[in-house]
């Protein structure tokens, strides 16, 4: 943390500024500091960034982007591993999950997870019907192996 005093009356002027609608780079342009000072002012005081729906829109893209070259490349490495290293992966897992589920952060984690999953499953109509016929059919199945096991 830095140790210098703030400097009040520039960082009043910053967040005007930001809160009338610039981005935090044509602010510190226009003063002639750092993004990061902007940046640093407003959470200060508390301002969130805002981008317009152009930035917003090429950050989802980028982020698609991403998370499908992640996808592709754990496939590759997964298809470099055989079965039995797959299945000793797997069980290595499956043996850390009681640790992992003490920790409430992972806790909070996966519930956002599953949260946001869910929140995009229920944007996409497609996706929304296959999930609940899957759901339908299994509770389905379920119900008649235990009536089967009785």
């Amino acid at each position: 943390m830095s140790t210098r005093k703030r400097n009040v009356s520039r960082d009043k002027r910053i967040v005007e500024l930001v809160k009338s609608g610039l981005t935090f780079g044509e602010v510190a342009k226009q003063m002639g500091i750092t993004r990061n000072t902007v940046a640093g002012a407003c959470h200060h005081a508390g301002v969130k960034a805002r981008m317009d729906a152009k930035t917003a829109e090429k950050r989802r893209q980028i982020n698609r982007r991403n998370v499908e070259k992640a996808r592709v490349a754990h496939r590759i490495w997964l298809a470099g591993l055989s079965a039995e290293e797959k299945r000793e992966r797997m069980q290595r897992m499956r043996a850390r999950l009681p640790e992992l589920w003490a920790d409430p952060a992972f806790r909070e984690r996966s519930a956002q997870a599953k949260r946001r999953s869910m929140l995009a499953l229920m944007a996409d109509p497609v996706r929304h019907a296959r999930w609940q016929a899957n759901k339908v059919a299994g509770m389905a199945a379920a119900k008649q192996r235990r009536a089967s096991q009785q």
